[in-house]
């Protein structure tokens, strides 16, 4: 994990005004609010949709219940309709009645004698009307999720526009470098300047043995919130605090050599270099002032183009 110390770096640079500072902390905590919301819309929807497929099974699985169940009634029907003692009925034809009313008592007749299966019918009519209202809500509000989303999204984009614009007059204001002054090289994201330098060093490191790694540049917004983390969400603690007083100690934003591509925290076979008596220091003692790097003295790890 990259280094938050270099608390020598304080004197690199000033801090931005007060307003400004505030007018980011401002876009930064609602450009947070706005990706709560999102992700709670998309959640929604996302919970409605996985709801309207359960229950669109749930539909179809009734509908093929009711399929059979009408054919076991209509092949009930006729059963007791082709076995039906006629001799019953012979009061529904008396008087001339028309032959449709007397199927339709025949019929009646024959579903009340299979109750059972009448029954089941019914309660498959019921369930299908309820999961089908189901099915609509979900429905509804996965129809709502989606306006919410779309909504968020164009918010979320104005939210980010505003702060990505705060952060660089904040920058500028400082001089700190932008991701267009970044390259990377051997697996190091430094300014263009020491690119050369940083890949002849590593190169001319693992010709010797040594496996160097790490990382170097980090964004201003990324100083910030380590800021924040440390120090405390003031504007005194963010932007004026002296780096010592943090835990651990952390430069201002814009004060770090990080921020300008231009300081490395080297890990050695993977781990974080902590011991000036490793034989990776060691190998960076005696190579990296040919290179244009110095360590800090409080960190075996860090190393810059001025020592801070």
């Amino acid at each position: 994990m990259p280094s938050t110390e270099e608390s020598g770096d304080d004197g690199l640079a000033g801090t931005v005004s007060e307003d400004l500072a505030g007018a980011l902390a401002v876009w930064n905590q609602r450009v947070r609010d706005k990706e709560k919301e999102l992700e709670t819309a998309e959640a929604t929807l996302a919970s409605a949709e996985n709801r309207l497929v359960a229950t669109t099974a749930q539909i179809d699985a009734i509908k093929a219940e009711l399929g059979d169940l009408e054919v076991k009634v209509a092949e009930r029907a006729i059963s007791a309709f082709k076995d039906q003692d006629l001799s019953v009925l012979d009061f529904i034809s008396y008087g001339q009645a028309q032959e449709a009313t007397r199927m339709k008592t025949l019929l009646a007749l024959a579903v009340n004698q299979n109750f059972d299966v009448a029954e089941e019918l019914r309660q498959a009519q019921e369930d299908l009307a309820i999961q089908q209202a189901i099915a609509d809500d979900a429905k509804e509000e996965a129809d709502d999720a989606r306006a919410v989303i779309a909504e968020e999204l164009v918010e979320l984009e104005k939210a980010r526009d505003q702060k990505a614009s705060l952060t660089a007059k904040a920058a500028a204001s400082l001089g700190v470098v932008t991701e267009d002054d970044i390259v990377t090289v051997r697996g190091f994201r430094v300014h263009r300047d020491v690119a050369d330098a940083v890949g002849g060093m590593v190169d001319h490191a693992a010709s010797e043995g040594i496996n160097l790694g790490g990382g170097a540049y980090r964004s201003f917004e990324s100083q910030i919130e380590v800021r924040k983390n440390n120090c405390g969400t003031s504007y005194y603690a963010i932007w004026q605090m002296p780096a010592s007083r943090c835990r651990p100690p952390t430069a201002r934003p814009g004060a770090s050599m990080h921020e300008r591509g231009m300081a490395l925290d080297f890990t050695c076979d993977g781990g974080l270099i902590r011991s000036r008596g490793s034989r990776c220091f060691q190998w960076l003692a005696a190579n990296a002032g040919n290179y244009g790097f110095k360590n800090l003295p409080s960190e075996p790890w860090h190393w810059s183009v001025n020592g801070r």
